[in-house]
């Protein structure tokens, strides 16, 4: 769970736009947690103490605009800790799953995408169980990288595999601690664990804000690997130290999903918060100059090669074959592609995200059409016609 100072940072900072330089005011002050910023003050005295709050800064003394947004802030943290300090016991998130409903989630993200992460890849029991948790009831505080370190310290965990991940000690708060990742792998092997959790956890379908209309996946493993190369390829690019380039990506990776979890508690897929997350609204953070030939880039030539994509079904191209050529089963509607179906997806099977087949997935007598390069829109068509 994110600790205090973090969620009360997402109180000012995320949600109701105070500035930086004025969290900070505060938390110089003593303030670590929200429940610390409204005890600070009385109902009688809350005016005239925010106004010194900004007093106290280089940038906004008497800005008006921020003494506003201080106002309501606090106004809306005393509500809000006045509803929950006479409600129910919080849940523990962490709480490891049931197995059989960790199995049931496996297999259902095995059905989507036909592929098993290996051991070293797959996030431990509390970091899932926390995301299949938030993700089904849109908890308002998402994980973070700190999360992992569970994985490297479970005592059922093999040596070998804490060798790998390292040492994750990690907090992201405002002014982050030293930081104990051994290297740029274990960085990124920490991250790709974390977003392999969301793909796992996310499989359920909701509505799209991207393209209104349409359903997609919570969290897909096309959002997963955009993210992962996207941010990957902007720290091999970083110019400065590996030390320096750790502390830089940890800050901008967080940065990135506090935005993503502002467009989550709007009710946007995960993915799609995260996507418009890094591609605007942090865009400008992950910016770097050069051509990546430093010390970032010289460190990350010896990662290990990613795991092989799955193998995509082969069947014969002429007429509605449903037999898998490669291994003479038939095959079933789960292996058509739905965005294909839906008009959706690329034109060309090679170029599908989903490694499915562009087959019509209509429903006929006996089982689907399976019509090569034609989809099910087509017969709506037919049968409005």
């Amino acid at each position: 769970m994110a600790s205090g100072v973090e969620r009360f940072e997402l109180l000012l900072v995320n949600e109701h736009k105070v500035a930086a330089e004025v969290f900070h005011s505060l938390k110089h002050m003593g303030c670590e947690s929200v429940a610390d910023f409204v005890g600070l003050y009385t109902e009688a005295d809350y005016e005239d103490g925010l106004k010194e709050v900004l007093q106290k800064t280089e940038t906004f003394k008497d800005n008006r605009i921020q003494l506003a947004r201080l106002r309501v802030a606090w106004a809306r943290a005393k509500q809000d800790l006045s509803t929950t300090s006479s409600g129910p016991q919080e849940e523990n998130l962490e709480a490891p799953l049931p197995p059989e409903v960790r199995q049931r989630q496996e297999d259902a993200f095995f059905a989507k995408y036909n592929v098993r992460f290996p051991p070293d890849l797959l996030p431990a029991a509390t970091l899932f169980a926390r995301h299949f948790r938030e993700l089904r009831r849109q908890h308002k505080e998402l994980d973070d990288l700190a999360r992992v370190k569970s994985a490297a310290e479970s005592s059922t965990a093999p040596a070998t595999e804490v060798k790998q991940l390292g040492d994750f000690r990690v907090v992201l708060k405002a002014e982050p601690p030293a930081v104990s990742f051994k290297d740029l792998i274990s960085l990124l092997r920490a991250h790709e664990i974390l977003l392999n959790s969301w793909a796992m956890a996310g499989t359920a379908e909701r509505d799209s804000k991207l393209l209104p209309g349409t359903k997609v996946l919570e969290f897909s493993m096309s959002d997963n690997l955009a993210y992962r190369t996207f941010a990957a390829e902007r720290l091999r690019r970083y110019p400065g130290t590996v030390t320096q380039a750790i502390q830089w990506f940890l800050d901008r990776d967080r940065q990135t999903r506090l935005a993503a979890i502002t467009l989550y508690q709007d009710e946007w897929p995960l993915g799609e918060a995260l996507k418009t997350a890094y591609e605007s609204k942090t865009a400008v953070l992950w910016q770097v100059g050069g051509s990546g030939v430093g010390a970032v880039d010289d460190a990350l030539s010896s990662k290990p090669p990613e795991p092989p994509a799955p193998k995509r079904l082969r069947v014969d191209r002429a007429g509605s074959s449903q037999v898998d050529t490669s291994t003479g089963k038939t095959i079933s509607a789960k292996d058509l592609c739905e965005k294909w179906n839906k008009g959706q997806c690329t034109r060309r099977q090679a170029e599908c995200s989903e490694k499915k087949l562009h087959r019509c997935s209509f429903p006929v007598e006996g089982g689907f059409c399976g019509a090569w390069q034609h989809h099910a829109l087509n017969h709506n068509k037919k049968s409005r016609g």
